[in-house]
């Protein structure tokens, strides 16, 4: 706690005195792009300088097949809750996505042999349905994959070709 002296006034000092300068932050402005997501976007109004905050979730944003990854602020990407310290300027931090990844599944529906194995795909992602052709069933003929486990789901041919619409999938001989 000292005396404030206002730049450019005139004072009339009667002894030797040191002026310390005073600093004031200056404030910056932080916004979030959804950087194609859709939903309510996090807030951050301003924040000084070297002011250091967490990074948003991201837990209010969607987008279809995807799941965020984190923020990008236009030259480096951050992970979701990081601590971010700001810049001296204005930032906008667009949220980042990765396609979320799901699981093929082949059941040999009471029959024997190797069934397929088949990796993770992405959504949207076009595959090939396994052909069966190593599956055997006594008194049988392979005719192809259902959905559903008593047949009665949807079918689908052996070698046909299907995408992805945002769930594991699950094949019955």
């Amino acid at each position: 706690p000292g005396t404030t002296y206002a730049n450019n006034a005139a004072y009339d000092f009667t002894a030797d005195l040191t002026l310390y300068a005073q600093w004031t932050a200056i404030s910056y402005t932080v916004t979030y792009a959804n950087g194609g997501g859709i939903g309510t976007l996090p807030t951050e109004l301003n924040k000084n300088y070297e002011q250091s905050f967490t990074l948003a979730s991201g837990s209010t944003l969607s987008k279809t097949g995807s799941s965020i990854s984190g923020w990008n602020d236009g030259t480096s990407n951050y992970s979701v809750s990081t601590t971010y310290a700001m810049p001296a300027s204005n930032v906008t931090l667009t949220a980042q996505w990765e396609a979320v990844s799901y699981t093929i599944t082949y059941a040999n529906g009471g029959g024997s042999g190797m069934l397929p194995i088949q990796g993770n795909k992405e959504y949207t992602q076009t595959f090939s349905v396994a052909s069966g052709s190593a599956l055997t069933k006594s008194g049988y003929t392979f005719a192809g994959w259902n959905s559903a486990t008593d047949g009665k789901g949807t079918s689908f041919a052996a070698n046909a070709s299907k995408a992805f619409d945002g769930e594991d999938l699950n094949f019955y001989a």
